[in-house]
């Protein structure tokens, strides 16, 4: 497995912040989103909540979303 498909890989906390203030800005629900990106709600949820079999899907979603990858790395301090 890959360092970035294992959850503790992750600032967990500073991505699910992240994802939920992007998806209010734009009146997007999770289900909307998940359409968008071609995968179920649950497994959005799933991945912001650091389940490891859903941390994939992680660098999807930040890049759907206009994010940098490497600000969700865990070990970055600014983002604590």
């Amino acid at each position: 497995m890959k360092p970035e498909e294992r959850p503790e890989y992750w600032n967990i906390r500073h991505l699910r912040r992240w994802v939920k203030s992007e998806l209010a800005m734009r009146e997007m629900t999770q289900e909307q989103f998940s359409k968008i990106i071609g995968t179920h709600s649950p497994k959005i949820s799933e991945a912001i909540h650091g389940k490891p079999y859903s941390a994939k899907l992680i660098p999807k979603i930040v890049q759907a979303l206009g994010g940098n990858i490497k600000d969700f790395v865990k070990g970055r301090e600014s983002n604590e």
